[in-house]
């Protein structure tokens, strides 16, 4: 009788398989006010090859980035508690179609220390492409960029995405 050492685990039936995506042609936009997050992220990217890394430290900073139709943006990768606006209102905002400049369907990750269940909900309403939690590791964000672009988003209609009640409570 044979015996499998690397038999996936009962855990693993309900995730989808893993598709490595090739990094070196997508450009990422880091959002996040925290400068120290910020080169945490670049260095993170920057080590898996990734092709270019742009960075903003507020959503309003971001927009001129992807406003501007010289630079490429494949993914966001974004802080939810900043001033101004939060990561999860910029998704609504996108997601809704309230911006033309930016697909609706553009890849998406939020990057926040706070997983409240309130929060979760919503951004999984708003079909967040994933979740990564603070402290980052390089594995986590790796394997969130991968899942993200190993899937096939299908998108509501822009008013649902509207309607989602996005989560009020402390900073930080």
């Amino acid at each position: 009788m044979a015996t499998h050492d690397s038999a996936p685990s009962d855990d693993d039936d309900d995730l989808p398989p893993l598709v490595v995506t090739s990094l070196s042609n997508l450009s990422f936009l880091v959002i996040d006010d925290s400068p120290v997050s910020l080169a945490l992220m670049d260095g993170v990217l920057n080590s898996a090859s990734v092709g270019t890394v742009q960075k903003a430290s507020s959503v309003f900073a971001a927009a001129s980035i992807l406003a501007d139709p010289l630079k490429k943006t494949d993914c966001i990768i974004c802080d939810h508690h900043m001033d101004g606006m939060t990561g999860l209102s910029l998704l609504q905002r996108i997601r809704a179609g309230r911006n033309t400049v930016i697909p609706r369907d553009i890849r998406f990750i939020m990057l926040t220390g706070d997983s409240n269940t309130d929060l979760v909900r919503a951004a999984a309403a708003l079909d967040v492409n994933g979740f990564i939690k603070k402290p980052i590791t390089v594995s986590a964000v790796l394997k969130t960029i991968h899942l993200a672009f190993g899937r096939q988003l299908q998108l509501k209609p822009a008013a649902d995405y509207a309607k989602v009640v996005l989560p009020t409570g402390p900073k930080r």
